[in-house]
């Protein structure tokens, strides 16, 4: 067997604040159901100690500022028409391949959560 190549990406068209502000404008509610929808793929209790809705907030509002660093060696920027995406990834062997890919995963998650909220 031999490694898989794997990536994630982020829609960054809009520009940061406009994510920023939407996470920072989420009432109780909203951040509770963004965090049983994306539970399963990020297993929040165990990735974060101590577990709150706020750490999560604050662990997303990380992942944002990531997808829109120019400095990272780990984020790639490609666009498809009108829109911009980051993206991280490469070879793995059952790990994630960059720092970032994760942080790309979570900031996508809350993008495809608030399409449907």
């Amino acid at each position: 067997m031999g490694a898989t190549f794997v990536f994630a990406t982020a829609d960054i068209t809009q520009p940061k604040e406009y994510w920023q502000n939407y996470l920072g404008e989420m009432d109780d509610g909203q951040m509770q159901s963004f965090i049983d929808y994306s539970d399963e793929m990020f297993d929040w209790e165990d990735a974060l100690d101590p577990f709150s809705a706020q750490d999560v907030a604050e662990r997303v509002s990380e992942a944002i500022e990531v997808a829109y660093d120019d400095f990272r060696r780990d984020v790639g920027y490609w666009q498809e028409g009108d829109t911009l995406y980051a993206l991280s990834g490469g070879l793995s062997w059952g790990d994630e391949p960059t720092d970032a890919m994760r942080d790309l995963m979570i900031f996508n998650y809350l993008q495809v959560w608030a399409k449907g909220a």
